[in-house]
């Protein structure tokens, strides 16, 4: 759910997400000096999320989409650094300024955090992020929405199928869904998203950098859904793509995005990047969450989704197409049950869903 109300100094419309109702721990307007581009009117918070998650549940996903028991992982409790965010892009965010109690943190000889491991009990993993509260449509990239803690959820269930793999985010936000799927240790994380949104992601990636192995390379991008799909932005400008960068993500294994389905115009452009990554990587998975949100319809008189019912639409028009790339294979589509355990602690409504995307033989092909 969002919550509307008149924005205060301006003439737009503002959204709250029902994530940061009541949310507490204000940031001072000196944290904004660092990123650049946003509106003096915004009011921040740095947030902390409980994700309880000693022993992750047997994962069901295979790499193929089939049905298997993925493998059993034993998640450490650790403590959380919040760091300046990286003075470039791309590149593994290193640790900056913690916060107190970070002192008492331990480190090996490569730096890393020696953090406690768990027995197989259930212990609580916190994330912070730092976010804006209600915000323009335009900008609710830079608030948390419900999708993004369903998504992590089905991730830490299942992390044996993500682990070593490389994952692309697609509308990162501030970067909850890429931090989280950490936990599961793939070979590489993109995370992706616009302008200054893309530089709250970086910061938050940075502050949560010990949930994630030094192992990991994790890395953001700035990805514009409305340019034409394979124009990246140039290595020179902030959060740039260099040629490396762009063979990882077009070399994905997953391809994750929540939360993303708001406007019609914007809902097409995503699928239209969608396909160029899954053309390219016809092996590649996507795990698209949603929450359909309903609402008065002064065009038809009654309570309606437009916005979830165009990406329906979108979504029948990908299965009914095929890979531009590989014209044998096809897309489809499924829905996938949510019986896998609540980590979070978020409420799930019945809205909410995560669409399983894959590219499979068509039948026309395989009939030669």
């Amino acid at each position: 759910m969002a919550h509307i109300s008149a924005g205060v100094g301006s003439t737009f419309t503002r959204v709250l997400s029902d994530v940061h109702v009541g949310a507490e721990g204000n940031i001072s307007d000196g944290c904004r000096d660092v990123i650049g581009g946003l509106r003096s009117d915004y009011v921040f918070h740095l947030s902390e999320f409980a994700f309880k998650c000693g022993v992750a549940a047997e994962g069901w996903i295979s790499d193929n989409g089939q049905s298997q028991a993925g493998r059993r992982r034993t998640i450490s409790p650790v403590t959380v650094d919040f760091c300046e965010p990286p003075a470039h892009s791309g590149c593994n965010v290193s640790p900056g300024v913690g916060l107190p109690g970070d002192e008492d943190l331990e480190y090996d000889d490569d730096g890393d955090a020696v953090l406690c491991r768990s027995s197989g009990q259930p212990t609580t993993t916190s994330v912070r992020i730092f976010h804006s509260m209600e915000t323009v449509v335009n900008d609710v990239g830079l608030q948390l929405w419900s999708s993004s803690f369903l998504l992590s959820d089905f991730i830490i269930s299942n992390q044996g199928i993500f682990q070593g793999r490389v994952l692309l985010e697609l509308g990162s936000g501030p970067g909850l869904v890429g931090i989280v799927s950490g936990i599961a240790q793939p070979k590489a994380i993109i995370c992706t998203d616009i302008g200054c949104v893309a530089q709250i992601c970086a910061r938050n990636i940075s502050a949560n950098r010990t949930l994630i192995s030094r192992a990991v390379g994790c890395h953001v991008h700035v990805l514009d859904w409305f340019a034409n799909c394979g124009d990246f932005a140039s290595e020179s400008s902030p959060f740039g793509w260099s040629e490396d960068d762009i063979e990882t993500a077009l070399s994905c294994d997953y391809v994750l995005a929540s939360d993303v389905v708001y406007d019609e115009d914007l809902t097409e452009a995503f699928f239209r990047w969608l396909h160029y990554f899954l053309c390219r990587r016809p092996s590649a998975t996507a795990f698209v969450a949603t929450e359909e949100r309903l609402n008065f319809s002064r065009d038809l008189l009654a309570v309606a989704s437009p916005a979830h019912e165009h990406f329906k639409e979108c979504l029948k028009q990908l299965v009914n197409c095929n890979c531009d790339m590989h014209p044998g294979l096809e897309f489809q589509a499924s829905q996938l049950p949510l019986d896998f355990p609540c980590f979070s602690g978020r409420p799930r409504s019945p809205y909410m869903s995560i669409t399983q995307v894959i590219t499979v033989q068509s039948l026309a092909q395989s009939d030669h």
